[in-house]
């Protein structure tokens, strides 16, 4: 495929650059994939937001994730429903895309 000069994007006006295949993309969802990672590594550092003093584990993390996944089904928000995130970057932000993700929110 020939590329643009100086640039990683294809010549000829298509939309997207075809990488490396090895190793291929999971096919598990972002919930699957961060309690796999629990599992594996749940006592080790997952999240540090220096800023706002926090460190949390893969466990704990994803036990927020679950906490705040529950909180966005009580009120009332269901897979498929739209939820938009503003935010700068912090804490707040990562666990609001987990959680979701977890609940099956666009």
């Amino acid at each position: 495929m020939a590329m643009q000069p100086g640039t990683s994007l294809p010549i000829g006006g298509l939309s997207y650059v075809k990488g490396a295949d090895t190793p291929p993309l999971s096919e598990l969802t972002v919930p699957a994939l961060l309690a796999n990672t629990a599992a594996l590594h749940g006592s080790r550092p997952a999240v540090v937001f220096r800023e706002q003093n926090i460190r949390w584990t893969w466990n704990e993390f994803s036990a927020e994730v679950d906490r705040m996944a529950a909180g966005l089904h009580a009120l009332g928000l269901r897979k498929g429903d739209r939820v938009g995130i503003w935010s700068p970057n912090r804490f707040e932000w990562l666990l609001t895309q987990f959680a979701t993700a977890r609940v099956g929110l666009v």
